[in-house]
């Protein structure tokens, strides 16, 4: 699984993905695509730009792992407890694991800027199986944040297709507990 860094170095150098289309002449359509982990591929000449404006080595750029890891599923329960189905292709063979936590969610209705937010937090704690426990631990704790993130992207998508009510993306503040994995 390759996944690129880019938003994580422009944060760190304060940098705008305007600004660095308007210096190296990358369109911000390739750096947002890039920045957001939205892309199919990278063109050398584009990697050699971004590698010499930031000072970096391409493998800053970009971050790989040897599999793949895909969030499922996220069922959430009524005794506050949620469930995360994750998908794993290690040494070619797909493997599944489960990761289960206490899940808390609370949408509000904000009068003042006349929308919908919800907040929620997901602490995992407790293992499926220890086939599981041993996977999650093994695969989560090589995960570079760039990827944790991503998979927190995608979990929070995915709690916000269950909210009750219509709340945009930039409205939703979800917490993510890992401590229990490593």
């Amino acid at each position: 699984m390759i996944r690129s860094n880019l938003a994580v170095l422009l944060a760190e150098r304060n940098l705008r993905i305007s600004r660095v289309s308007a210096d190296t002449g990358i369109s911000r359509t390739t750096l947002t695509a890039l920045s957001s982990n939205n892309f199919q591929g990278i063109q050398m000449d584009t990697l050699n730009q971004l590698c010499r404006y930031l000072n970096v080595r391409p493998e800053s750029i970009l971050h790989y792992i040897p599999y793949d890891v895909t969030v499922k599923e996220f069922v959430i329960e009524p005794d506050n407890y949620a469930t995360i189905g994750f998908e794993t292709n290690i040494d070619i063979n797909p493997e599944c694991f489960e990761i289960t936590g206490i899940f808390h969610m609370k949408e509000c209705y904000d009068e003042k800027e006349n929308k919908w937010t919800m907040s929620s937090e997901f602490c995992a704690d407790i293992w499926t199986t220890e086939s599981d426990n041993l996977l999650a631990r093994r695969i989560l704790k090589q995960l570079p944040i760039s990827f944790l993130k991503d998979i927190e992207s995608k979990i929070t998508r995915m709690i916000g297709e269950r909210c009750e009510n219509d709340i945009d993306e930039d409205d939703m503040f979800c917490t993510y507990r890992w401590d229990a994995l490593m």
